[in-house]
């Protein structure tokens, strides 16, 4: 019979203590979570006005979430900080007004363990945004990817991925859990790929095109936030200068590299760099990028996977070590600030709620 692989050394009484999962246990002070509250005031009355004000301030550092309380309130996590008298984006503006008191949400209702659930959540999101180790793709903040390989061989690279999620464990208490995996990528940027037919056909076979696909792209322009976008066509000919005249909601750039000049002026840019047709899920018609800024996202498929790195998966072992190494003094700081006791080490279930069962003869 095979062996095996645990996440740590077994006692010689049985395998019972070996059972362990990858939560880490918060618990609320009386099954109570003190928050404060925010009035919000503004002319739009969208409904995802208030999700669009938590995510202005989760990118000024603060820990907010919609209040189950009322419908023009947030919820500000204890240790929040101080907070903007107004935010505003496309469209819209909001005032905000600290109320008087604290909000308390009982956990013994449903709405309020959701509320608290997202709070914790924030909370981690803040700080993996505040640390700059870290960058997301704009489909999910719960998960986030660090750029050092852990692994390359023939242009191909596995990025490390931290994903994380919260949930109730009644009693006041919550689960944390992080959970660790990869996200594999070509080592290149798009651009090289277009540098001759050797390339480009290389290209053509890691988008797989022959399979009908257009080939997801990664779209970097050096913030921690990433775009996913996907191939369209060869912009052959074409480059930052010389694209003509590019249209960005309601302003005019004279080129591409106008455009990347004065909306993003910390990235070095040359007006000589090729480009390549994307498309965004947020768009309605394909769009011009600079293809120094473009890498391509790429799927687990065996043919196209470079021998060594198909057995890159994690063993318990590693994985345990990468889950708590996670948990670092920040990230327990941040935690605690939204008023809740951490307990050390991740759970693991009392002896009577767990069950060994025999093994039947062969």
């Amino acid at each position: 019979m095979s062996s095996v692989q645990v996440s740590r050394r077994l006692s010689r009484s049985g395998q019972r203590d070996g059972v362990e999962t990858n939560l880490r246990v918060v618990e609320a002070i009386e099954e109570q979570l003190e928050c404060a509250p925010v009035q919000v005031e503004s002319a739009d009355c969208s409904p995802d006005l208030r999700q669009k004000i938590c995510s202005r301030l989760r990118r000024m550092g603060r820990v907010a979430v919609p209040s189950p309380f009322d419908g023009r309130e947030l919820l500000l996590a204890s240790g929040g900080g101080k907070l903007p008298e107004s935010v505003e984006g496309e469209g819209w503006h909001a005032k905000l007004i600290r109320k008087v008191g604290v909000r308390q949400l009982d956990l013994d209702r449903r709405a309020h363990r959701e509320t608290a659930e997202e709070i914790l959540q924030k909370a981690l999101v803040v700080e993996f945004e505040q640390s700059g180790s870290y960058w997301w793709l704009s489909e999910s903040t719960r998960y986030w990817y660090w750029d050092k390989p852990v692994a390359c061989e023939d242009g191909v690279v596995l990025l490390p991925r931290l994903s994380f999620a919260t949930c109730s464990l009644g009693g006041g208490r919550f689960g944390i859990s992080f959970d660790c995996g990869h996200m594999i990528r070509s080592e290149g940027s798009v651009a090289e790929f277009l540098l001759d037919k050797p390339a480009r056909k290389r290209f053509e076979q890691l988008r797989s095109r022959e399979k009908g696909r257009r080939g997801t792209l990664i779209y970097n322009t050096g913030g921690s936030r990433r775009s996913k976008c996907y191939f369209h066509d060869y912009a052959d000919g074409l480059t930052c200068e010389s694209s003509g005249l590019i249209k960005f909601g309601h302003e005019r750039f004279e080129s591409l590299w106008e455009y990347y000049q004065q909306r993003h002026p910390h990235l070095t840019i040359r007006p000589d760099n090729p480009l390549v047709y994307v498309s965004f899920d947020w768009g309605d018609r394909p769009v011009l990028v600079d293809a120094t800024l473009l890498h391509l996202r790429l799927r687990l498929d065996a043919k196209q996977m470079p021998r060594r790195l198909r057995r890159m998966s994690l063993s318990p072992e590693k994985r345990r070590t990468r889950v708590s190494s996670n948990w670092k003094p920040a990230t327990e700081e941040a935690v605690a600030q939204c008023g809740v006791k951490l307990r050390d080490g991740l759970w693991q279930p009392d002896a009577a709620d767990t069950e060994q069962l025999p093994t039947p003869a062969l």
